[in-house]
């Protein structure tokens, strides 16, 4: 019994043109397709039944076979195409992989763009690309970093070094513990971010230790009222002076403040709607405005435009809101000879004077935008006594109270002169 042997059929050979291979198919019960070049040996094309189409350059390196996709049909010519099959092929030819000798320079290549990434140019990437789709309080973000994050702006990503994040940390710790501990936060997103989307490497900020986390309140004391006062009809900035003045008087965040608008304010009910995307649960808040608030309003609308923000940026080329009024803070403090106090300690002091003059927690926090009980219960043990109230008669009260207390040691001081007298 004689056998016959299956010889594998010769692989087509055609001069390729593009109207040839236009008009090569794929046949029937197969997934794809090989024709070589007459002109330069090892070019192959490849067509798939979807309709993918390439070309291959075919050699041996070292002894052992190589298949080296070159492009697309439709991103290169014929004549391209067998420049760049002989060059693949004449390296093969000398030892050398053209596959990973690409891959190496394109890790090269990786390599040498990653060494001049700033810092500042992976935050950009970072809020546009994680914090803005994610989160609703990216404004936080890049208000800390337009703040506290400058020394590390031009910095390149791989020349920071855990030592430089130690000392950024440990230098606003010395003014502010808790924001110490949230700027390293946001340090070690953006690294992660560059690390999982650039291959930056390892995250220096890592496993630096944070400040202990003490919850802190310090409201305004009742003596320091008046000090407080004078100071704002003594700042030099009327603006600024009427921006704390509204930090107080709605007890809300002072990013809200610096955002407000005067489209939001329906003087006719006294009312300041914050918009839902301002916070992180998507819920839009209103604002009962005094008496008070709405006089800081009038003045702000007086010295503006009356549309836009009520407190528009300083800058002549900045169309935005102010966003660093840290400066005016701290020349507030100067004037009223007070310490340690927080812009963010104005909203616990409304807090205070809400439950001291008789506000129940849930009506505190409904005043102050808490959503959870446990917020509302921060301020429980300042209560004096009184029935619950609804928070506009509250806002009414507390601010009265404030007031009272602000003009009450003027008084007593200018008894005593007459007195003297």
């Amino acid at each position: 019994m004689s056998t016959t042997k299956t010889r594998k059929s010769k692989a087509e050979r055609i001069p390729f043109t593009k109207a040839r291979l236009q008009a090569v198919t794929v046949p029937d019960g197969k997934d794809r397709v090989y024709v070589y070049d007459e002109v330069v040996r090892g070019l192959a094309f490849c067509l798939t039944a979807a309709g993918t189409a390439n070309y291959y350059a075919y050699g041996r390196s070292k002894g052992k076979p190589k298949r080296d996709r070159l492009g697309s049909f439709t991103s290169m010519t014929v004549d391209k195409a067998r420049e760049a099959a002989r060059e693949s092929l004449l390296a093969m030819h000398r030892g050398i992989d053209p596959v990973e000798q690409r891959r190496q320079e394109r890790q090269q290549a990786e390599t040498e763009k990653a060494e001049r990434v700033t810092f500042a140019d992976l935050f950009a990437h970072y809020l546009e690309h994680h914090a803005k789709p994610h989160k609703r309080t990216w404004r936080e973000d890049e208000a800390k970093f337009n703040r506290d994050l400058k020394p590390l702006h031009n910095r390149p990503i791989h020349d920071i070094t855990r030592a430089e994040i130690v000392k950024l940390h440990t230098d606003i710790g010395k003014r502010a513990k808790g924001q110490a501990n949230r700027v390293l936060a946001l340090i070690s997103k953006v690294l992660n971010h560059g690390k999982e989307h650039f291959k930056l490497g390892e995250n220096v900020a890592t496993g630096i230790k944070k400040y202990q986390d003490q919850q802190r309140e310090r409201p305004l004391a009742p003596e320091e009222l008046p000090r407080f006062f004078k100071a704002l009809d003594e700042h030099p900035s009327p603006m600024f002076a009427d921006f704390f003045r509204l930090c107080l008087f709605t007890g809300q965040r002072c990013g809200n403040i610096q955002r407000m608008r005067f489209e939001q304010i329906d003087e006719t009910r006294g009312i300041w709607m914050i918009p839902g995307e301002e916070f992180k649960n998507g819920r839009a808040q209103s604002v009962n405005l005094t008496a008070e608030a709405m006089a800081v309003i009038e003045r702000r609308r007086a010295a503006t435009s009356g549309t836009g923000y009520v407190f528009p940026s300083t800058r002549s080329s900045d169309t935005g809101h102010v966003k660093h009024p840290y400066t005016a803070w701290q020349t507030l403090l100067d004037l009223a000879g007070i310490r340690d106090l927080r812009i963010h300690d104005l909203r616990h002091t409304m807090g205070s004077w809400l439950a001291s003059t008789g506000a129940g927690g849930r009506v505190v926090g409904g005043a102050l935008g808490h959503r959870s009980a446990a917020a509302r219960q921060r301020y429980e043990h300042l209560l004096t006594g009184g029935g619950m109230n609804p928070v506009r008669d509250a806002f009414n009260k507390a601010t009265a109270a404030m007031m009272a207390a602000s003009k009450a040691d003027n008084a007593e001081q200018q008894t005593d002169e007459q007195s003297s007298e």
